[in-house]
């Protein structure tokens, strides 16, 4: 019994939603639906149907939450950037490129969104950037996204072409030995 008063009093108020509309609520429903994907017969597809679910609910809830302090640094919510990270790991497992090069554009629409959201729920009282600024961030992180492509391209034109790195001009179409012109008598 004391147990039981020691749970109530100290795991429940971490635990229980103050109410049902609050970001605990999705954390809770997605850890129930995780639980149920486990335990579900043999159907692979409605298993996986249902952990995605319940990914989907968590990156919801952890995106509410990530909104508000202590996740807000210097007036910029973190969110944006938590969020898209958990929907790339999403996608990760089917297209790993697609996943990183998507991240940094995912992030900075979604700091868009959340910040006309904020504004237009009335949570906000005006914008957390302007117009200027949030183009300059959406143009930073396409910047990112072309390092991020250039890099995996040279990877990959690496790995295709190790050969033309040597220096053995023997094995290398591109590097040509440069022979003085030799006199002929």
């Amino acid at each position: 019994m004391k147990s039981l008063n020691w749970m109530r009093s100290t795991v429940a108020p971490v635990v229980v939603p103050p109410r049902f509309f609050h970001w605990k609520t999705l954390l809770l429903i997605s850890v129930g639906i995780w639980l149920a994907s486990l335990f579900i017969g043999d159907q692979a597809s409605f298993k996986n149907n249902l952990a995605m679910l319940g990914w989907i609910l968590l990156t919801v809830g952890i995106c509410w939450r990530t909104t508000y302090p202590p996740f807000v640094i210097g007036g910029i919510p973190l969110s944006p950037w938590i969020t898209s990270t958990l929907i790339c790991i999403s996608i990760y497992a089917y297209n790993p490129t697609l996943a990183v090069k998507l991240w940094p554009l995912l992030s900075a629409i979604l700091l868009i969104v959340v910040d006309t959201l904020q504004v237009r729920m009335n949570t906000k009282s005006s914008f957390l950037f302007d117009r200027a600024q949030l183009i300059l961030i959406l143009l930073l992180h396409l910047l990112l996204v072309c390092w991020i492509e250039l890099y995996l391209v040279g990877n990959q034109w690496y790995d295709w072409n190790s050969d033309f790195l040597e220096n053995n001009p023997n094995t290398n179409p591109i590097i040509q030995p440069n022979y003085p012109p030799t006199q002929s008598s």
